[in-house]
């Protein structure tokens, strides 16, 4: 046998050792009952809701892998929320000195549904609790069994199903298809930066007047925007649109200090009216009639924080043969 391929037999012996040795550490210290404890608690506490968790993976490469999660409603007896798993990536090196570090989130095949009560309260009013940081920091470090930090910076979110219900709303019912990219980065101890993007899909809307329906609405989302907590501001650099290939921008802030006041401009650019999906617009129309050439808009919309101030509301449109 030659040298050179004794070293690199020597050296794929010794990394597979490495891993095998890594993996058992890791699969050791992350044991499937300290990890379900640790979700257990972070959801139950957080969320104020009864949790149900199929199994727990802990792997080297993919992370900590929890299959069949669901969150119950308030009866404990529907499902609000289900995922077929949703991953938690960590982060190695702090788990050598019993620290687990969680940066990434990824949901896949979930499953939410939204509701409005007779009492005009959704089926997840009941979810907002006081704020509990520290006690639920202490909760996660006793049930895990160890130091955890929710550090995540970047979410996943694949093939994700809402249905909307509401009997007696404009909005009888929806079912949207969602998948999303999202990064978000810490500026400083108060400010973070966050960008990403939404697909999304309509693939069924029922309004209430005339009980008109709409299939296969598309649109899709790309954003960037800074928030910062100390000030109390949201910069949002860009927010970009494609709904049924209508363009739409956004830029502006929002500062929530003392009420809430907002300064956004929206534009959309030149567009062409007989783009818009015919069904679309018959559905908003006087019959036989349809859309016609072009336009495009730009918007100026700014609220001061005083309470009972007006939206003031200025701009243009063009229009170029509309019809």
């Amino acid at each position: 046998m030659k040298k050179p391929l004794k070293i690199a037999i020597i050296v794929l012996a010794v990394v597979l050792v490495v891993i095998a040795a890594v993996s058992l550490f890791v699969k050791s210290y992350l044991t499937e009952e300290r990890m379900r404890a640790l979700v257990s608690e972070i959801a139950n506490k957080s969320l104020n809701r009864k949790t149900v968790i199929g199994a727990i993976d802990v792997s080297l490469f993919r992370g900590i892998v929890v299959k069949d999660f669901e969150i119950r409603e308030k009866n404990a007896e529907s499902v609000f929320i289900k995922t077929k798993e949703f991953v938690l990536t960590y982060q190695f090196l702090p788990l050598l000195t019993k620290k687990l570090v969680i940066d990434k989130l990824s949901i896949v095949d979930a499953e939410i549904y939204l509701k409005t009560n007779p009492d005009g309260t959704y089926n997840f009013s009941d979810m907002a609790k006081p704020d509990k940081t520290q006690d639920e920091k202490d909760d996660r470090e006793k049930a895990a069994g160890l130091p955890v930090t929710l550090n995540v910076k970047d979410i996943t979110i694949k093939n994700a199903r809402l249905g909307y219900a509401d009997a007696m709303g404009k909005l009888q019912k929806a079912d949207v298809i969602m998948n999303a990219e999202l990064k978000i980065n810490g500026l400083s101890p108060n400010a973070l930066s966050s960008s990403g993007s939404f697909d999304i899909t309509i693939a069924e809307a029922l309004l209430k007047n005339g009980n008109k329906s709409f299939k296969d609405i598309k649109t899709a989302v790309r954003y960037k925007i800074d928030a910062d907590t100390a000030a109390k501001q949201v910069t949002i650099h860009s927010i970009d649109l494609d709904v049924m290939k209508i363009p739409v921008n956004m830029t502006g802030t929002v500062n929530y200090s003392s009420g809430t006041a907002y300064s956004l401009v929206m534009k959309v650019p030149d567009f062409n009216l007989s783009q818009i999906r015919q069904e679309l617009a018959a559905a908003f129309l006087p019959k036989g009639m349809a859309l016609g050439g072009n336009v495009s808009m730009l918007f100026n919309i700014d609220k001061i924080p005083d309470e009972g101030s007006p939206l003031r509301f200025d701009g243009r449109v063009k229009m170029t043969r509309a019809s």
